[in-house]
């Protein structure tokens, strides 16, 4: 999933096809009362308004990664040049290293800049339900659907952050690593 969000950055437009991780399926309906059909209508605004809050904050981080990540990436390419003529190994954990952090950068670029499928009613839609339709339960009935993909895609993303932050660690620390035995050898 990691990689395809990158990929995604080279394809604008592109649907990062995403894992189900919400295994509940929306239930039927059609017997509820409408007073419940006006609690469901009720928690899934709240649920999107959380899931929209909750995104935002996962794009925010992943452009403080962007940044950080970008300026470690300076700092290690400052180190290039202290390789000269030193042994393979150092190459070795310096690439390595390189790597992560490239990776990390290009998964953080990734959390703010790919598109996202979040969920929500479309009530264009809605509008062209027939005139003699239960309108409240249409509504009602979009809300879980919606819900559940908008559960999905932030999952999806917090999921890709998570790895920005693991490759970004991974990478800054074998990149001290060789720095320090450069430093001493």
């Amino acid at each position: 999933m990691y990689l395809r969000h990158i990929f995604a950055l080279l394809r604008p437009g592109y649907v990062v096809p995403l894992p189900n991780t919400h295994s509940a399926e929306p239930g039927q309906m059609k017997s509820w009362k409408a007073s419940h059909l006006d609690v469901v209508i009720d928690e899934g605004r709240r649920s999107l308004v959380s899931h929209d809050d909750h995104f935002e904050r996962i794009r925010e981080r992943g452009k403080y990664m962007f940044t950080t990540v970008l300026g470690l990436l300076v700092v290690v390419l400052g180190v290039a040049p202290k390789l000269r003529g030193r042994a393979p190994a150092f190459m070795v954990g310096w690439y390595l290293g390189l790597v992560c952090l490239v990776l990390a950068l290009l998964g953080a670029a990734a959390v703010f800049a790919v598109t996202a499928q979040l969920g929500s009613v479309d009530t264009v839609l809605l509008s062209q339900e027939p005139a003699d339709a239960d309108i409240v339960r249409v509504l009602a009935e979009a809300y879980p659907k919606a819900v559940r993909s908008s559960a999905i895609a932030v999952n999806a993303r917090f999921t890709v952050l998570r790895d920005v932050v693991w490759f970004a660690c991974i990478g800054a620390l074998i990149e001290t690593t060789t720095w320090v035995l450069l430093s001493v050898l």
